[in-house]
């Protein structure tokens, strides 16, 4: 922006060009930075959701190996 000041107001144009130039190139760099931020989002739900299924997993792998739930079930539910 400050090569804009520089410049005589008689070059109003070249002005606005450097002006759109200055825009298209932060247009650019916030497009990039959207771009990284929507894949490092779609990171953190992958990751979140493989924690999910991890933990899922350790309980249910924690409830078959643990025979005191078995017992406790049977008397709470007793079959017949």
């Amino acid at each position: 922006m400050s090569q804009l000041r520089k410049l005589p107001s008689k070059s109003a144009p070249k002005r606005l060009q450097l002006a759109n130039e200055s825009l298209e190139a932060r247009t650019l760099e916030l497009t990039n930075s959207l771009e990284e931020l929507r894949a490092a989002q779609d990171r953190l739900v992958q990751t979140e959701k493989l924690a999910s299924l991890g933990q899922l997993t350790a309980g249910i792998a924690h409830e078959i190996k643990n025979p005191l739930n078995s017992s406790t079930i049977s008397r709470i539910f007793p079959s017949s």
